[in-house]
C-alpha cells in the first residue's frame, strides 16, 4: 500500500522472524569477539577466516604479526618489520588475499600480501593522523578515519585510486564517550570505550539494550566479531593467474559497480611498458633481498647482526662481529648507531661510517642543507624548525608546492598551518598573516594563564607539542608528543559474544612533561598525546 513498508532479509543467510521486523541467521555458528588480553601495545587486529589466522599490530616492538587462531599464543610470525614507527589500524582483504594498514608516523596507507611480501605504499599524501581502516572487497573500496584537528572519514580504492573525504567534521565538545573501535553482527553493535574502560553492546538500529559486557583494567583497543558472515564470498578477478600480474594484483572499483584486477608494483620496483610486469629498481647504496620479500634495505643494515631479509642474504658473507646486534661495526671494530651514518661526522674514527655516502636522503625524507640530516618529508614547512639549521622552514622551500586546501591555511610567507589555527589569537605563521585584523575581530577563546593556543611542554623525546582551539570545559587538542612505549606482554584471546569475557587492556608508562597547571591525559600505548586538561 502507498506509504507503507515491509522489512526484508537476505534470504541466503537470514530468515525473517514472525514479528516482521527481525532477521535471524540461518546458521548455528556462534559468533566470537576477538580482543587483546595482556598485549598492552596491540592497537589493531583482524582475522582471515580462510586460513584461520589472526593479524595484529604491536606498537611496542613496531611490527605487524600473524598467528594461527587456535595456537597457544607462544608463537607468532612477524611479517612487517620496517617503516612501522606509528602503526595504527589494519584490515585483511580476505578476497584479494592482501593486508592493508595505516601508519601515523609515516602518514601512509600501505598494502602487502598476507605474508608481508611485495609491500607497496598506496597513499603518502593527505593523511595526518590516520587511525581506523576497513576494507570492502565486494565494491573495491577502503574506508578509513583521520583524527587531526580537522578529522574526516575517507575512502579510497583498494588499488589507491579515487581518494575522497566522505565526511569532515570538527570536535564540538568533550562530553561524548570515547569510542576506540566497533564491530557488528546481526542486530548488535559492540564497541570498546576508553572513557568507560569497557566493552559495550547495544542494538545497532535503536541504541537500546545498552550493556557493559565487561569492565577492563586499562583502555581497551580493537575489537572484531569472528564469524563467517563477516567475510562473505565475493568475485575475485585476481584469483586466476594472479590477474596476469607479476607481483601485486589489487582489487579496483569499477565505475558501474563491482571490481576489476589492477596490477601494481611493490616499493623499489618499476612497471614495464606492458603494465603487468615489475622489475627491480633498488637505488644505489642499498642491498637487495631475494625472494620471498624482494625488498631493498639500506647498505648499513647489511651485516649489522639483525636479519632483515627473509632469505638472510643481508647477514651472509659478513666479518666476525664484535659489536652488539643492531649496531654498525666500523672497519676499525668501533661500534656506532645507524643515526651516525652519513651525518658528515666521523663517528667511527676511521671515517668508515661516512663511506659510500651520497649525502642524499631516502624517498619521502628531506635533507637539511647545512648538516645533511634527514627528516620526514611531512615535517617540512609545518611551522616548526626540525632541522637545527632551520632549512626545513626556509621561505624559498616553503613557498613551493602550496597547502592542502581542505585542511590547511596558506600563510603569506609560504608556510602551511592547520585551518583551525587561523584567527585563534596566536601568530602561527610567523608573519601574522593568519591573524589579519579585518577578519579576526573576536578572540576565539581564552583560558586563564594561556593566550590563544594552549602550549604543551616538551615531551620526553624533546618534541614541542602544539594544541588546537579549546573544545569547551577547558579541554584543548594537542599535536604530536612522542612518549616511550610501555612494556608488552603476550596473548591474543577470543571470547564469546554473550559477555563472558575477561580482558586487561594496556596503558603507557611514558608521559610528556607539561606546563604547570596541566594534567596529562595521553593515549595509552606510546602514541602521541592528544588531550591536555587545562586546570
Amino acid at each position: 500500500m502507498p506509504g507503507s513498508f515491509a522489512c526484508k532479509c537476505d534470504e541466503k543467510y537470514y530468515d525473517r522472524e514472525l514479528d516482521g521486523y527481525t532477521c535471524k541467521r540461518r546458521d548455528n555458528i556462534e559468533p566470537w569477539l576477538i580482543i587483546t588480553n595482556k598485549h598492552y601495545n596491540v592497537v589493531a587486529l583482524d582475522f582471515d577466516l580462510k586460513e584461520d589466522r589472526l593479524y595484529f599490530a604491536d606498537v611496542g616492538d613496531k611490527k605487524i604479526h600473524r598467528t594461527v587462531r587456535n595456537d597457544s599464543g607462544d608463537f607468532y610470525e612477524p611479517i612487517i618489520t620496517s617503516r612501522t614507527g606509528g602503526l595504527e589500524g589494519l584490515s585483511v582483504d580476505w578476497v584479494g588475499r592482501k593486508l592493508y594498514w595505516l601508519d601515523r608516523h609515516e602518514k601512509h596507507l600501505d598494502v602487502s600480501n598476507l605474508d608481508g611480501s611485495y609491500r607497496r605504499t598506496l597513499i603518502n599524501r593527505g593523511l595526518t593522523d590516520p587511525r581506523a581502516i576497513s576494507v570492502h572487497p565486494g565494491i573495491g573500496y577502503i574506508f578509513f578515519t583521520d583524527w587531526n584537528l580537522q578529522s574526516f572519514i575517507g575512502k579510497v580504492g583498494m588499488d589507491g585510486s579515487n581518494f575522497t573525504r566522505i565526511l569532515t567534521f570538527n570536535d564540538k565538545g568533550a562530553n561524548v564517550h570515547h569510542v576506540f573501535a566497533l564491530t557488528v553482527i546481526d542486530d548488535t553493535l559492540f564497541w570498546t570505550d576508553w572513557n568507560l574502560k569497557a566493552v559495550v553492546r547495544a542494538h545497532k538500529f535503536t541504541g537500546e539494550n545498552v550493556a557493559i559486557l565487561r569492565n577492563t583494567t586499562h583502555r581497551p583497543y580493537d575489537i572484531k566479531v569472528y564469524h563467517p558472515l563477516r567475510q562473505l564470498a565475493y568475485p575475485n578477478p585476481c584469483a586466476e593467474n594472479n590477474g596476469g600480474c607479476s607481483h601485486l594484483c589489487l582489487l579496483s572499483p569499477k565505475r558501474d559497480g563491482g571490481v576489476r584486477a589492477q596490477c601494481a608494483c611493490p616499493d623499489d620496483y618499476k612497471t614495464r611498458a606492458d603494465g603487468r610486469t615489475c622489475v627491480h629498481n633498488c637505488p644505489p647504496r642499498t642491498h637487495r633481498c631475494g625472494p620471498p620479500d624482494d625488498i631493498c634495505i639500506p647498505w648499513f643494515s647489511k651485516c649489522d647482526g639483525v636479519t632483515q631479509c627473509k632469505d638472510g642474504s643481508d647477514e651472509h658473507d659478513c666479518p666476525p662481529r664484535v659489536c652488539d646486534a643492531g649496531l654498525f661495526q666500523c672497519k676499525n671494530n668501533n661500534c656506532t648507531t645507524s643515526a651516525a651514518f652519513c651525518n658528515l661526522i666521523d663517528d667511527c674514527g676511521d671515517n668508515s661510517d661516512e663511506e659510500n655516502c651520497a649525502h642524499e636522503c631516502p624517498e619521502h625524507m628531506f635533507r637539511c642543507t647545512k648538516n645533511g640530516y634527514c627528516i620526514n618529508e611531512s615535517w617540512k614547512c609545518d611551522g616548526d624548525a626540525d632541522c637545527t639549521d632551520g632549512t626545513d622552514e626556509s621561505e624559498e622551500i616553503c613557498h613551493v608546492g602550496g597547502c592542502d586546501k581542505d585542511t590547511q591555511f596558506a600563510c603569506k610567507n609560504g608556510k602551511c598551518i592547520a585551518k583551525l589555527w587561523s584567527c585563534d589569537g596566536d601568530n602561527d605563521c610567523g608573519d601574522d598573516s593568519d591573524e589579519p585584523a579585518h577578519l579576526c575581530r573576536h578572540p576565539v577563546w581564552a583560558v586563564p594563564g594561556v593566550d590563544g593556543l594552549a602550549r604543551c611542554g616538551r615531551s620526553l623525546g624533546n618534541v614541542l607539542a602544539r594544541c588546537g582551539p579549546s573544545l569547551g570545559n577547558g579541554l584543548a587538542r594537542c599535536g604530536s608528543v612522542d612518549s616511550p612505549p610501555a612494556a608488552r606482554a603476550a596473548v591474543t584471546v577470543m571470547v564469546p559474544a554473550d559477555g563472558s569475557l575477561t580482558a586487561a587492556m594496556g596503558a603507557s608508562d611514558g608521559r610528556p612533561d607539561l606546563y604547570p597547571g596541566s594534567t596529562y591525559l595521553g593515549r595509552p600505548h606510546g602514541q602521541p598525546s592528544r588531550e591536555l586538561l587545562l586546570s
